[in-house]
Order: structure tokens, then C-alpha cells, then sequence
């Protein structure tokens, strides 16, 4: 369920999305296979977000704090499993076209960048809404 202009956002449909969300990740986080040449930073910093996730009571901002982390360290990880190509021929004017391939540990990363995205846009609409029933 996702934001609609047309219609206003309700808590219970924020607080829906933001659990649904967190449950994917933990799913996603947990199923993982990382390739041998990853940085211990990233299984640290894996071991600290799913178990934020666990905990019933956690603090909003470190948990953002902790997915931004998160959400770099993958980024990098992602360009460190990116080969890129440039390739020249006679049918590119400007000289030739850069290629990239990806390997299979990629793809799987780029999912769970688009989980942390999704509980970040989540974890937005659900403070948004909070800060606005304190203002009404």
C-alpha cells in the first residue's frame, strides 16, 4: 500500500507499511549470502540492524541511523562487485560505450537496498503522521 495524493495517509495504514517492511528486511538480512571479500563492517553492521528490528521497543532515530549505515556500506559493496567495460567500435561516434556486469552476490544486494529504502520511506510516513496528530 503506497502513498496516494487522492487520499490521506492514515496511521494504521503507516504503521502496516512500516511493519510490513521490517519483516521483508529481517527476511531479506537473514537469507543473505555475502561473498567471501566482504568487509567485516557490513556483517557487523547487519548483526546491529536485525537486531534493532528484533527489539519491540526501538529508537526510531538510531534505527535510521543504523539503515543509512547500512545503506552505504551495501552501495559500496554492490560497486565492488560491479565490473565495468568500456568497449570501442565504429558504431559509437563519441568512441565506444561502457558495459557493466554484475555478479550474482549484486543482485541479491541491490534487493536489500531496495528493502532498507522501502523501511526508510516507511519509517518517514509513519513520523510524518505522528508529528501531525501532535500538531492537531
Amino acid at each position: 500500500m503506497r502513498y496516494e495524493p487522492t487520499r490521506p495517509l492514515d496511521l494504521t495504514d503507516a504503521l502496516f507499511q512500516a511493519h510490513l517492511m521490517s519483516i521483508r528486511l529481517k527476511r531479506q538480512l537473514g537469507g543473505l549470502i555475502l561473498p567471501p571479500s566482504t568487509s567485516e563492517l557490513v556483517h557487523i553492521r547487519i548483526r546491529q540492524v536485525t537486531a534493532l528490528l528484533d527489539e519491540p521497543d526501538k529508537e526510531v532515530s538510531v534505527l535510521q541511523t543504523h539503515l543509512d549505515a547500512l545503506s552505504h556500506d551495501i552501495e559500496m559493496e554492490v560497486d565492488a562487485q560491479t565490473t565495468s567495460v568500456f568497449v570501442c567500435d565504429e558504431y559509437h561516434i563519441d568512441g565506444g560505450v561502457m558495459l557493466g556486469c554484475r555478479t550474482k552476490f549484486a543482485g541479491e544486494l541491490e534487493e536489500c537496498l531496495r528493502c532498507i529504502a522501502g523501511l526508510l520511506e516507511a519509517i518517514m510516513d509513519l513520523e510524518a503522521m505522528r508529528r501531525a496528530e501532535c500538531w492537531s
